[in-house]
């Protein structure tokens, strides 16, 4: 069996406002302590999205780390590299 499905930019946001408004637990910090992230660590989010989680790594490590996202759909691209700018460019952006 072959599942052909992809995301849309909409369902995602859907998806993350359902969560922001409705969920009991803060994913973003939850993500931060499972990983155990460090200062000075390369860090490659595949599949970043909008950036949003680029975005928590860089103010969790104080700007010390070297964070690249990547993402197939290029109009989230474009938000996490609206996101980027927004931050001074702190992070890397491929497609």
């Amino acid at each position: 069996m072959t599942i052909d499905y992809q995301e849309t930019t909409k369902d995602l946001q859907t998806r993350i406002d359902i969560h922001q408004r409705y969920g009991s637990r803060d994913i973003d910090q939850w993500m931060l302590d499972l990983l155990k992230l460090e200062r000075g660590m390369q860090i490659l989010d595949v599949g970043c999205g909008s950036g949003k989680q680029l975005l928590a790594f860089h103010e969790y490590l104080q700007g010390e780390a070297q964070i690249t996202g990547g993402d197939v759909n290029r109009e989230l691209l474009d938000q996490a590299t609206e996101r980027n700018a927004a931050a001074g460019n702190p992070w890397e952006i491929e497609e």
